[in-house]
């Protein structure tokens, strides 16, 4: 087939438009949430699978499980169901975790662990970080972090008291964790700095907010260590998603105009998924780490991505 030279420069355009995709690209395995459902996809272009109805969700980074939460009620109060689904069998199990009100899951690096963040609704505790194990959820917990804005009793003192002795790790907040890119250690914010912190109840650094963002009054929202490097700092800030570089102080904004939110890592790195809204329809994009290279992906959000099952 011919094509005249007007044809040829249209077709470069509208590549580079897309930022190089084309139909039947292969992407992450993007898990991502519509009208109160997640779906699968991860040929560009094609139509996604529907998963599961639920309201918080999050896959492994080999894209195998993905562990979700559904509202449901007990006869005391509003709970959550929470389960791990083996995308690859359908086969799903059950977590018996009380936490009232889940608001985020984050894998770890291998698949092994997950940070289940979120209130978990005991007497006048505030949100706590914890850690499971995903072969084996209901084998115990590891509480990492916790809040609590006051109270009194004996349940209170105790917790004080384990707390000075290095037994928990008691913090003013906590927002928006993620993992170390070895799975040693969790970072989150607490409106504040960025923490990091060990599994046994230690601080390892804090970065003030400020020194990331440039900015001594707004505070972030969404803060997430980079999967290849514990310096790469992805952040959502003023409706913009920003790259901030913690050896060469560089801070990039990645997403132009648009007003986006919710970023997240692609599974090596070198690519952010975020969600970016237009009259009242949210839709993900992805865009390189370079700022270059922006496609539209679907309509839908709160994106998740794990390895793609074609890539080796």
């Amino acid at each position: 087939m011919k094509y005249t030279v007007k044809t040829l420069i249209s077709i470069i355009f509208l590549s580079l438009a897309l930022g190089g995709c084309v139909a039947n690209q292969t992407l992450d395995r993007l898990i991502f949430s519509k009208d109160g459902s997640f779906y699968l996809l991860e040929i560009f272009g094609e139509k996604p699978a529907f998963l599961v109805s639920g309201e918080k969700a999050a896959v492994s980074r080999d894209g195998k499980n993905l562990i979700y939460s559904s509202p449901g009620l007990t006869s005391i109060r509003s709970t959550y169901d929470k389960a791990i689904l083996n995308i690859e069998t359908g086969k799903k199990r059950g977590i018996r975790e009380n936490l009232s009100q889940p608001f985020e899951f984050v894998w770890g690096p291998g698949g092994k662990r997950i940070i289940l963040y979120g209130d978990f609704g005991f007497f006048a505790r505030g949100p706590a970080l914890y850690v499971i194990e995903a072969d084996n959820p209901d084998s115990g917990r590891f509480e990492a972090a916790f809040t609590m804005p006051g109270g009194k009793g004996d349940f209170f003192e105790e917790m004080e008291e384990q707390a000075r002795k290095g037994e928990r790790l008691k913090v003013s907040a906590i927002f928006s964790p993620s993992w170390h890119p070895d799975g040693k250690s969790i970072f989150f914010h607490d409106g504040r700095d960025l923490v990091e912190i060990n599994l046994e109840h230690k601080i390892l650094s804090k970065t003030p907010l400020q020194i990331i963002t440039g900015d001594r009054k707004r505070i972030p929202g969404k803060i997430i260590v980079s999967p290849i490097s514990k310096d790469k700092i992805l952040y959502e800030f003023k409706k913009s998603i920003y790259l901030y570089d913690r050896k060469s102080k560089e801070r990039k904004r990645l997403t132009g105009g648009l007003k986006a939110e919710q970023p997240v890592w692609s599974v090596n790195g070198n690519q952010v998924y975020f969600v970016a809204a237009k009259d009242k329809q949210k839709t993900i994009y992805r865009i390189k780490t370079d700022g270059t290279g922006i496609i539209k992906i679907i309509d839908g959000e709160n994106p998740s991505v794990g390895k793609a099952s074609e890539s080796e």
